[in-house]
């Protein structure tokens, strides 16, 4: 859920780092030197997988398996490398995975030493396809390439990582099944919204959220209420608004902070300082936004059933008091009044 929430100014405001390090992928983290060694020694692609996508379909359509495409950063991303050495180069997973999948392995090395000559030509051009935005990034897809679900690194080694993908396909299921079912219904008919209802209730708020566009048709049948749906999707009612709430005015701040930014001189730069400054100054002119976002969170606060909303909220009002820590002015030291007729007698009272 994290990235339905700009939390750019955020870190902006309390670090001036936007201007100082490229972004980096989901999931990264530093791996220690040991590690990375031994990963740099094995081959470029693991056993019992494939960096050959079109040959990895083929494969798929003969012998009526599905994709599992492991979208990775072999020598640098820590998620990656854990996802490796406790899940995908175990025998448990590898002859588990083989009656139902063709394993692929698409690389993002920072070595492309490490890529062979068709990992060079296209590995780049398949992540930007199939949008991956994070490492790892698991895709599970059919014979012709069309993705079906998706995941990433879980806890819990082979077994549970098999069971999980099982309930993956399982959940898809159901929902090629709801598709079905509805195909014919007239959008916007009770008997569609209801069939629809009947599965993204029981879904938790994630899962509801890779299919909005059928939530949607819900809440549009039951603009008010009274049909006894719309209760159910608390994440689309109360979160988002307020997620919209925050994005828009942490956007706004680091839209004005980086125009500041960019009208100040070399000389001005060199301030370690004036990355914190400029958002700072830029956070104070949208201060009124900021406590508008916090009264909605805060009323938000009193409505959220609990559950896993619950601390997406509190996230939320953690990122804006924050802010709002960032631009209120120090406190002013109180200064007490010096008598100097009486500083022998004081000095006496604390000797005794």
């Amino acid at each position: 859920m994290k990235t339905l929430i700009s939390s750019l100014a955020l870190g902006t405001v309390l670090t001036g780092t936007l201007f100082a390090g490229e972004l980096k992928p989901q999931n990264a983290t530093s791996v220690p030197a040991a590690e990375v060694s031994n990963v740099a020694a094995k081959a470029f692609v693991p056993l019992g997988w494939t960096d050959d996508l079109d040959a990895a379909k083929k494969q798929a359509a003969e012998e009526g398996k599905l994709l599992l495409v492991n979208f990775s950063g072999s020598d640098w991303c820590g998620w990656c490398i854990r996802l490796d050495n406790e899940v995908f180069s175990k025998k448990e997973f590898l002859d588990g995975a083989k009656d139902k999948f063709v394993l692929v392995f698409i690389d993002s090395p920072r070595d492309k030493n490490r890529l062979s000559e068709k990992g060079k030509a296209r590995n780049k051009k398949l992540v930007d396809e199939y949008g991956v935005r994070g490492f790892p990034t698991v895709m599970i897809l059919d014979e012709a390439g069309k993705p079906i679900a998706q995941t990433g690194y879980v806890r819990g080694g082979a077994k549970k990582y098999l069971q999980h993908l099982d309930e993956l396909l399982e959940k898809q299921k159901t929902m090629m099944a709801l598709e079905k079912e509805i195909r014919d219904l007239e959008v916007g008919s009770e008997a569609r919204a209801k069939k629809i209802h009947e599965v993204m209730k029981e879904m938790c708020a994630e899962e509801q959220l890779k299919h909005r566009e059928m939530i949607n048709e819900v809440l549009a049948f039951d603009a008010d209420g009274s049909a006894g749906m719309r209760e159910h999707y608390p994440l689309f009612t109360l979160y988002l608004p307020l997620a919209d709430c925050v994005r828009q005015v942490s956007m706004a701040i680091c839209t004005d902070a980086r125009e500041a930014y960019e009208k100040t001189t070399p000389e001005e730069r060199k301030n370690p300082d004036m990355g914190r400054k400029v958002f700072v100054d830029a956070a104070r002119e949208h201060a009124d936004e900021l406590r508008n976002c916090l009264k909605k969170i805060e009323e938000t606060e009193r409505q959220i059933p609990q559950g896993e909303l619950v601390e997406w909220v509190r996230q939320l009002k953690r990122q804006i008091t924050m802010q709002l820590d960032a631009i209120r002015p120090a406190p002013k030291k109180a200064i007490l009044p010096v008598v100097e007729e009486e500083e022998e007698d004081l000095a006496g009272i604390f000797e005794d």
